[in-house]
């Protein structure tokens, strides 16, 4: 039988603290919390907003870690309380529906691409034409499909 698997963006490597933090799986985490930080409503009121300002710029730093933590925490008081909140965006292995070994929850990555579609449907399908995608990046992710 013939099926299609949805568009999903995924890392190569893990973000986080103390992670190889490439520049493109950076970006990534970073356009998607940027999504969040401007429709806070994804998260149904339950992310504290963390002060520091958060930037996509494919470099990891405090800012970039603090809205992990605070998106992460939202995550698990909502709706995902096996989540572990370590501040770290790993890859999710397998199809979009597969849950973490350890934790049994969904992958954060999973949980990005879902808030990012529920706000922007049209996009959802060539993120790379967001106007908050760094060019180089949305470049390789238009060009690099798996």
């Amino acid at each position: 039988m013939a099926f299609r698997i949805r568009p999903f963006y995924n890392l190569d490597k893990p973000v986080g603290k103390g992670k190889s933090n490439v520049r493109d799986d950076v970006g990534l985490v970073q356009f998607f919390l940027n999504n969040i930080r401007k429709n806070p409503q994804l998260m149904l009121g339950n992310m504290k907003t963390p002060s520091s300002q958060l930037r996509v710029t494919g470099i990891f730093d405090n800012p970039t870690h603090d809205w992990i933590v605070a998106f992460q925490t939202a995550v698990k008081a909502g709706f995902q309380p096996g989540l572990l909140v370590d501040g770290i965006i790993d890859p999710a292995r397998g199809y979009t529906s597969q849950k973490t070994s350890i934790t049994h929850s969904t992958y954060c990555i999973v949980l990005l691409n879902n808030a990012y579609e529920s706000s922007n449907k049209d996009l959802f399908s060539h993120i790379w034409d967001d106007n908050d995608m760094l060019p180089d990046i949305g470049k390789k992710l238009k060009d690099d499909a798996r």
